[in-house]
């Protein structure tokens, strides 16, 4: 991790909160999610999941969590995962490329495989309690990817229009930039 963030590389665990399989390791303090494997259980599960997220953060200094299908979590309790990150991210140092000490990131980026307006409401929260710092759009990934490759050698008959297919031509409200700003989430 040291050498990671002297390099100046961020460092982000992928993490699975909404679902699980097999056996579960406890918490450090001995907690275990709720209910069944896929989803599992809120907020029954919330205290297991704030002790795990947080835990990785203090012992190793992680900047942020990539979360896996965080659909399955609701937007309220990750508004409270995140808040308990980014308040033990400030508790947090580490030495970055330029040899100074700074906090890690507490940064949280969605896995949500659907539309803009699905991410928005599974993710994001509002803009007075914000949920995750961002999400993957992977429908736009496609339609960035296919529109580049195939309009380029002259092939597929779809414009630059096509980019915008899901019926959204513009940023929904409380959509969130995937880049932190000067160092925060």
């Amino acid at each position: 991790m040291d050498k990671a963030h002297a390099k100046g590389l961020y460092v982000f665990f992928d993490g699975v909160f909404g679902h699980h399989k097999g056996n579960v390791k406890p918490s450090p303090s001995g907690l275990l999610p709720a209910g069944e494997s896929n989803p599992v259980s809120y907020p029954e599960s919330l205290a297991f999941y704030k002790e795990v997220a947080t835990w990785w953060v203090k012992e190793l200094g992680i900047d942020g969590w990539r979360l896996d299908q965080a659909y399955q979590v609701p937007v309220e309790y990750w508004q409270e995962i995140r808040s308990a990150v980014e308040q033990t991210s400030q508790s947090v140092t580490y030495k970055n490329a330029e040899g100074e000490n700074v906090h890690p990131l507490g940064y949280m980026v969605a896995e949500i495989w659907n539309n803009e307006s699905t991410i928005t409401g599974t993710g994001y929260g509002s803009d007075d309690q914000p949920a995750l710092c961002s999400a993957f759009d992977f429908p736009m990934r496609y339609r960035v990817l296919e529109t580049f490759a195939v309009n380029e050698s002259g092939v597929g008959g779809r414009g630059g229009d096509w980019l915008s297919e899901d019926g959204s031509s513009q940023r929904l409200p409380g959509a969130r930039s995937a880049k932190p700003d000067a160092g925060k989430p």
